[in-house]
């Protein structure tokens, strides 16, 4: 004797058979496709947030350079008075405004100022030789933040005309050619190493 089965019982048990969950090996598939797939993700903007901070860094630096160079534009070749004996300072020139001539920043680094009152603020310098500043909400002025791990060496060498990477020593009164180096590097907050940053270097005649 045949049971007639409704024709809807007969869908019912073909979607039930195929509408089945995923398999244990296909969920360990897509695990792993997703995993990879963040961790490259992740990998990417750790990437390009490092080269990020470094193009700042290295877009500071570049300034924090010209700013020197900027300072020794249309000095003279060494002092009107002392003639080319002295490297750094002479005598009478404590302070950076002072500075008249070229050889007289040898030396120079912008965390280490004497000519500054104890108290003031220390720090890198602008082109005009100033201190970049701010003054804060309190109304005291101190150096911004920003520029706080910052510093600008400034190396004057005499060279051989002949040969231009080759120093001669120092002092030196028949200098023909000065190459001036400016250095910039950072340093990270409480790291007590500085990073250099950016090398500035050009040649000025007597």
């Amino acid at each position: 004797m045949l049971l007639a089965v409704p024709f809807s019982n007969v869908l019912r048990r073909r979607r039930a058979s195929t509408a089945r969950g995923f398999t244990l090996l296909e969920t360990m598939l897509t695990t792993i496709i997703v995993g990879v797939a963040i961790t490259a993700l992740v990998k990417l903007v750790l990437t390009m947030t490092i080269q990020n901070v470094a193009s700042q860094r290295m877009t500071t630096g570049t300034m924090l350079a010209n700013n020197v160079r900027e300072m020794l534009a249309g000095l003279p070749f060494s002092d009107p008075s002392n003639g080319t004996l002295t490297f750094g300072p002479e005598t009478g020139e404590s302070s950076l405004a002072a500075f008249n001539d070229v050889d007289d920043f040898d030396g120079f680094n912008s965390t280490v100022r004497n000519d500054i009152p104890v108290g003031q603020p220390v720090g890198p310098v602008d082109a005009a030789r100033r201190v970049i500043t701010w003054i804060n909400p309190d109304g005291i002025t101190e150096v911004p933040a920003e520029w706080r791990n910052w510093r600008q060496e400034v190396t004057v060498d005499p060279v051989d005309p002949n040969n231009l990477s080759v120093a001669y020593p120092k002092p030196n009164t028949s200098r023909t050619i000065i190459r001036v180096t400016v250095a910039i590097s950072y340093r990270p907050p409480g790291d007590p190493d500085w990073d250099p940053v950016v090398t500035l270097r050009w040649l000025k005649t007597r």
